[in-house]
């Protein structure tokens, strides 16, 4: 843990060594995001598809019953 001053602006600088330890180099993008009162700070992915990918897997456990619902609900957007 280290301890970082907030500027006027509310900006902090990530010390190097933390930020060398989860990857964030200079000009890379963050994800933070505040929960409770606490700050969480991570690395932004190249690609953001690909964080979220798979996130909901549990809720369609078979693929199968995924494309099932999906097929249900594109036909009841059609009939509208």
């Amino acid at each position: 843990m280290a301890t970082v001053h907030v500027s006027s602006k509310r900006q902090i600088t990530i010390p190097s060594d933390l930020a060398k330890r989860v990857g964030i180099g200079p000009h890379d993008d963050v994800w933070i995001e505040a929960i409770g009162d606490t700050l969480h700070v991570r690395k932004a992915p190249e690609h953001p598809a690909d964080y979220f990918a798979g996130r909901l897997a549990h809720l369609f456990p078979d693929p199968h019953t995924a494309e099932d619902w999906l097929t249900k609900e594109r036909d009841a957007w059609i009939r509208g």
